[in-house]
């Protein structure tokens, strides 16, 4: 029997969803004063830190929460028990299934993955199998048969339930973030959930880049140059042009991103990262400028990686494999090093290279051309693809030969006849796009030592929010 996580995070609009304005009575809890980083005596807190979260939009992870409370509220109304038994059978099989498809390699290591408690894994097991009880029962389908209908039995009950959400700007919502049917749902509980469901890198990159947002807001506040909405909106037009030229994308405007992932273009521009993007364009490119004449040096530096170079090859290729990976029964490995040997020595002796290919290379096409490959080549040529022993050629100059190189098919002899690589006109705005990262980089890694910029990284905050699973508490 297999968890979906899908079952839990079902018909989010069937829902009743209100915003309250409501007073917190109690004060902030402990984990919003936590300090995940610093800079100049300002902490970045939790708080901070949630707030933030929030931001980007992770609207499914409160969902589930809000499903797994009606489950769990159902259950027990209706009496639904489940036994240790059988929590304890439905563990052994989830454990075994992880194992099998690669995704986990012990109990142990499923626990770490999803950074959870062997106490919160049973519980979410007891749940999913009150779940499946109860749509069982009252549905009267079989066991195999229940995944299909546990959507349309969830609409059913989550019409009925009372769910209140709450929006950030509510005082209430750094102690819960939802009610359903008056029983509260915890902030601590869904930045937990937002947290497993993310990598370690994920966390540490967002942590990041909450500090560079406010060191940076607070570098332009001190300048006189805080940000504007002006700023904004002409970022936002620079990320639409980004996105439309992007083929990653195939065409999608950022509207339809955007609506996919749930946000509007105001909630978008409300996040760090984004402000992030229009500060920097502020604060550093406005200051560090980029002369043609460096781009053009950068250009030359790093030919390789711009020019998108083609190469006009001629090829003597001796094979001891045929195409399938099965050896040749009249040409050994050895035999096939040795002969290309020989022809390059002939070669060195200055013998042409057409006249060699066409008595010693083994296919018919490049016989009759002397061995010439009939266009230009890129390093995603097929030829590349199945020989990228061959990708040497790209750093070799016109006229050299090469070889014999050996690959798992054959020994080859390679002249490289012609390079052909784009000018610094047709590629200047990729040079340029890599020298401002390059120099934003480094700016910014300026700006924090001045500032003397501190981040706990992913260790600090998993601290704070799984305080069980982290090694020292």
């Amino acid at each position: 029997m297999k968890t979906s996580s899908a079952i839990l995070t079902l018909v989010l609009a069937a829902m009743l969803s209100v915003t309250l304005n409501v007073r917190a009575e109690d004060a902030p809890p402990p984990w919003t004063q936590s300090v995940f980083a610093s800079f100049d005596g300002m902490n970045i807190t939790g708080e901070m830190f949630a707030r933030n979260v929030m931001l980007l939009g992770y609207f499914d992870e409160r969902e589930s929460l809000i499903n797994l409370k009606i489950i769990e509220q159902l259950a027990k109304a209706r009496g639904t028990a489940i036994s240790a038994e059988e929590i304890d059978i439905a563990l052994r099989q989830k454990v075994e299934e992880m194992i099998a498809d690669g995704s986990a390699k012990s109990l142990d290591d499923m626990l770490a993955a999803g950074r959870m408690t062997l106490d919160e894994v049973r519980e979410s097991v007891r749940l999913r199998l009150a779940l499946f009880k109860m749509v069982g029962a009252e549905k009267g389908v079989k066991q195999d048969e229940i995944p299909q209908v546990v959507p349309v039995w969830l609409r059913e009950q989550q019409q009925k339930a009372a769910v209140i959400r709450l929006v950030m700007t509510d005082p209430a919502a750094l102690l819960y973030c939802a009610s359903v049917n008056e029983e509260k749902i915890s902030t601590f509980d869904l930045l937990r959930e937002i947290l497993r469901r993310r990598s370690d890198a994920e966390i540490s990159d967002f942590l990041g880049e909450l500090l560079d947002f406010y060191l940076l807001k607070k570098h332009l506040e001190d300048a006189g140059e805080s940000i504007t909405h002006e700023d904004l909106l002409a970022e936002l037009k620079r990320l639409e042009d980004e996105v439309i030229e992007d083929p990653q994308f195939n065409g999608v405007s950022l509207l339809d991103i955007l609506a996919s992932q749930k946000k509007t273009i105001d909630s978008l521009m409300s996040e760090p990262g984004f402000q992030l993007r229009a500060m920097m364009r502020k604060a550093c490119d406005a200051k560090v400028e980029i002369p043609v004449a460096d781009q053009k040096k950068f250009f030359e530096e790093h030919k390789l990686d711009f020019a998108q170079r083609e190469v006009l090859l001629r090829i003597i290729s001796i094979y001891f494999e045929t195409n399938d990976g099965k050896p040749r029964a009249d040409m050994t490995q050895k035999q096939a090093v040795d002969l290309a040997t020989e022809i390059r020595k002939r070669l060195d002796a200055g013998e042409a290279f057409d006249k060699l290919a066409e008595t010693y290379t083994e296919e018919p096409g490049l016989k009759q051309t002397g061995g010439l490959v009939g266009n230009p080549l890129g390093e995603s040529a097929t030829v590349f693809q199945y020989l990228p022993e061959l990708k040497v050629v790209f750093t070799a100059k016109e006229g050299e030969i090469l070889g014999p190189i050996l690959t798992r098919y054959g020994a080859h002899i390679v002249k490289l006849e012609k390079i052909k690589d784009k000018s610094f006109e047709d590629v200047q705005a990729k040079v340029y796009k890599q020298m401002r990262m390059d120099t934003r980089k480094k700016w910014l890694e300026d700006l924090r030592k001045t500032r003397n910029a501190k981040s706990s990284g992913t260790v600090g905050v998993l601290k704070v929010f799984f305080p069980a699973l982290t090694p020292g508490n």
